[in-house]
Parts: C-alpha cells; structure tokens; sequence
C-alpha cells in the first residue's frame, strides 16, 4: 500500500493544483479491479476524476494487480487513501460496504464522506433504503381477454394437459414437421423426481406431464417449438437452474438489490421484483439468458405455478399466464388467430422474440397522469 501512496505523490504538487485533498477509491475482487481518483482544490470546489499521467498509471496498476492476486487472504474488497496538501495520509480498508450501490455511486458516497461534496439526492434515497427501484410503471398491464380468448377458454377448461398439448402439437405436427420430429423423446419418473430432490421443491403435476410427453427439443439448430423460443431437456432446465442459484449464493443482499434495482412486475406485486429467484424454474429459452418459466416463489398478488418471464435482460416481468395448463390454453388461441412465420414459428414480423412480443400485446404504455398511449 505504501508504494501506491508513493506513487500517488509522486503524480502532482500543491503548486500544480493548488489542491488540498487528493481521493484515491478502489475496488478489488479476483476478477475485477476498478479506481477512481479525485482532486479537491482549496477553494472546496472538484476536479472531477483526473487522469493520472500514463507513466505513473501504468505503475499504480501494477501495484493493484499484486495486491488482487493476493486478495483472497485480505479480509476487504476495497479501500480509500486521502492524501492532503499538508502531507497527511489516511488509508480505510472496506468490505462489502454498501453493496447495494454501482461503483460510480459509492465513490461519489465517498466524497460526501471525505471530502464533504454534497451527496446526490438520488443517491442518498439509496442510502436511506437500499430496496428503492430506479424504474417507474409506465404500462398497465392487459392479459388476453377478447371474446373470442374467452370463449376458447372455456370450451377447453375441462380437458386434461395431455389433451391441451396434443392440440397444440396437431397443427405444428401437420405444418412444420422439422419441429415436431425434433422433439425428444419423454423422462422417465425417476428423472423427475432427481429434478425435485435436487431444486428441493414439488414439480406441478403439468409440467411432469409435459416432460413425461417430451423432454425438450434436440437440435438448436430447428428448435422452437413455443413460437421460435427452445423447449429446454430436463438436463439443460437443471443446469441453468444451477447457474442461477450460483449466481445467487455468491452475492450478497445488496449486490441482489443492486442488480434489481431495475426490476418490475406486471401486474403489480403479482412477481417479486427481483432480478433473480431460487424458486424460478425455466423451462423454455432464447439461448440469450433469458427464459420462460414457472414462479414458484410469486409475491402477495401472484399464484404459485404462474408463467412469467426473466433473465438476464428481463428487467420486466410479466405474468404470461396463471398456470401450465392455462400457458397451453394461451398457445392454442394464438396457434388460430395470429400470423405465425413460416420460418422461424415466431408470431408476426416486428416482434421475432416470444416475450416480446407477449409484452407487446399485454402492457399498454401510460403517461405520468395515466393516461394510455397511442
């Protein structure tokens, strides 16, 4: 650390600045190494994040990289050094101190902090509640309800998800042949119940019945058997839940709210607007690392088992559909009434993507007096 001090000094003089107090920030994990450096003159005001000349940069650098490749036996993930104009130092270790903020944000928290700048408002809600969103509803949200949806509904309600399944496979059967064919063959129960003990909760007894019919689809290159998006083997359903559930046990709360800051739920409180969930489990794809899947874990307005959408890039959340069954019931209508490409399989010609294209047709842009748009 001494040496990153030195080479801090080593890059400017009051005469230079006429500077008072210099800021060094850094964040420091095994794979990643951020800094950001600040200038405060006498006159109180900010230099901004002053670029340090290449020579001495490259040098810091060096010292950061030394210290990352031992960061597994410090007991902090960053630090702050303040250098003064009257040759003061002070150096602060930190460890998953307010995880909850971007990098950028939690230095300009340290500069309100050491250097007395006033911190931005909207930083500061942060600060006084983590679990505030940087995304507003813009939609409402409106779920297929035309006569003609309706009346199908209840004309199929008394069928079984078998039954469902086969109408909605006699179309594609008949039409798209490369689809169907590519389809694989069902999983036996004891698949399904390794599933289960690994998850470590009960599958919905439809969507055993659909794996029990089919266990995904084969090639990637013909897959898309729901309107272009991949119906995932029960082999590549456990292994993305792996991943996510890797993802989550390696962060902690703040870093989730950080990455949920952007999250929302249509309708509202009907999914947890997080960024991801243990109890999701995709079962359909884009092969992008998003999916459509059930929530097992919906919050206070949703129904256990409902259909929705999430992801790496699926900020917002809909409800597709209330359950598996009714997912199917949804296809079917859609299979009768929309254009579908040749193709692809995909639904109409502007939106290729299956989600997409369902926020489309389910939320309705709103402006500030709620007014729709359009």
């Amino acid at each position: 650390m001494d040496a990153i001090v030195t080479c801090l000094k080593s890059c400017l003089t009051a005469e230079d600045f006429l500077w008072e107090k210099l800021l060094f920030h850094s964040e420091i994990t095994t794979n990643s190494l951020s800094t950001a450096v600040r200038i405060q003159r006498k006159d109180g005001s900010l230099l901004g994040n002053w670029q340090l000349p290449e020579e001495q940069e490259e040098l810091l650098y060096e010292h950061l990289e030394a210290l990352q490749e031992d960061i597994r036996n410090q007991t902090w993930d960053e630090f702050v050094i303040l250098l003064t104009s009257g040759n003061e130092v002070q150096i602060d270790y930190y460890y998953k101190e307010k995880t909850f903020l971007f990098s950028s944000e939690k230095t300009d928290y340290f500069e309100y902090k050491y250097l007395g700048i006033p911190l931005d408002p909207t930083i500061q809600a942060l600060i006084d509640n983590p679990n505030a969103k940087d995304v507003t509803r813009t939609k409402v949200y409106h779920r297929e309800n035309s006569e003609a949806y309706l009346r199908l509904y209840s004309e199929l309600s008394e069928l079984s998800f078998e039954q469902l399944w086969s109408l909605y496979m006699q179309p594609i059967k008949e039409h798209r042949a490369v689809l169907y064919n590519n389809l694989r063959a069902g999983c036996r129960s004891s698949q399904l119940e390794q599933l289960e003990a690994t998850i470590g909760f009960e599958l919905p007894q439809d969507f055993k019945a659909l794996y029990a019919m089919h266990d995904g689809e084969n090639d990637k290159e013909e897959s898309g058997i729901f309107y272009g998006l991949n119906f995932m083997p029960l082999q590549e359903v456990e292994r993305e839940w792996r991943i996510w559930t890797d993802l989550l046990d390696s962060m902690d709360e703040g870093e989730i709210l950080q990455c949920s800051r952007n999250c929302i739920s249509y309708p509202e409180q009907a999914i947890k607007d997080i960024y991801a969930d243990k109890r999701w489990l995709p079962f359909i794809n884009d092969f992008g690392g998003n999916f459509i899947g059930l929530d097992l874990d919906p919050d206070t307005h949703g129904t256990e088992g409902q259909i929705i959408n999430f992801g790496r890039d699926e900020d917002e959340k809909i409800v597709i559909a209330d359950s598996l069954k009714d997912f199917v019931v949804l296809l079917i209508y859609l299979q009768r009434t929309e254009k579908i490409n040749k193709e692809s399989y995909a639904l109409g010609v502007e939106y290729g993507h299956f989600a997409d294209w369902l926020k489309s047709k389910y939320l309705v842009p709103i402006d500030k007096n709620r007014h729709y748009i359009g």
